[in-house]
């Protein structure tokens, strides 16, 4: 895998091409140092913002949670839903959501969006007697 990995990175480079993928491994380069600091890069990006605001936290990978990670410095506002993750096939992990709503739980700074006003009491009974049986968190 490693021999392949090598040699279609070199294709690649050949033919100066880049998947998506490189573009994050490329950014988390230019934001982190081998050791794992902060580059003056991402000192600068971190003092042009307050905070970094991500919806659809439940669809992010690895590499893309620790780009919000330096460039948000820790003042990060995430929203999403962890039963709505569908980018699976694209490498998403919403078990890193779901660690930071535990974590935050324990800080008391959740803030759970459970009503609907577009449905009916009824609806969403319906719905979640359902789904309450196939929608456990394995």
């Amino acid at each position: 895998m490693r021999d392949f990995d090598a040699r279609f990175t070199a294709r690649k480079r050949e033919r100066k091409l880049l998947e998506f993928s490189d573009f994050e491994h490329l950014a988390l380069r230019l934001l982190r140092t081998p050791e794992g600091t902060p580059t003056p890069l991402c000192e600068n990006i971190r003092q042009d913002y307050a905070a970094v605001m991500v919806d659809e936290y439940q669809d992010i990978n690895d590499v893309q949670e620790e780009i919000l990670a330096a460039v948000s410095d820790g003042n990060l506002f995430m929203v999403g839903d962890v039963k709505q993750s569908i980018y699976g096939f694209r490498g998403c992990n919403p078990e890193i959501f779901r660690h930071k709503i535990t974590e935050m739980e324990g800080r008391n700074a959740v803030l759970r969006l459970n009503y609907n006003f577009r449905s009916s009491d009824a609806v969403i009974a319906a719905v979640n007697a359902v789904f309450d049986h196939v929608m456990t968190e394995k």
